[in-house]
């Protein structure tokens, strides 16, 4: 999902894109899985069922905004390409 993120829109850095992603991620995990279906934050204290994934959702997501930041070509702008023709 974050690589269609970056590839298509890449409006915000990849630093706060990893923190936006993890903090649905989170937030979707506490109110729905945690409040609604578990009725309970037990969930929270497995490191490796739940602190492992978000922080290798952070991870993944940050590495893919990395690459996609160094690979992607600059956009021209009309402002650009104007002066450019002049």
């Amino acid at each position: 999902m974050s690589l269609v993120y970056f590839t298509r829109f890449g409006y915000a850095a990849p630093l706060a894109t990893a923190t936006i992603f993890v903090g649905v991620v989170i937030t979707m995990d506490f109110f729905v899985v945690a409040m609604l279906i578990n009725r309970s934050l037990a969930m929270f204290a497995s490191p490796i069922g739940t602190w492992v994934p978000f922080g290798l959702t952070f991870t993944s997501t940050y590495m893919t905004g990395r690459y996609q930041s160094r690979c992607s070509a600059p956009i021209e702008t009309s402002a650009n390409y104007e002066k450019r023709l002049a």
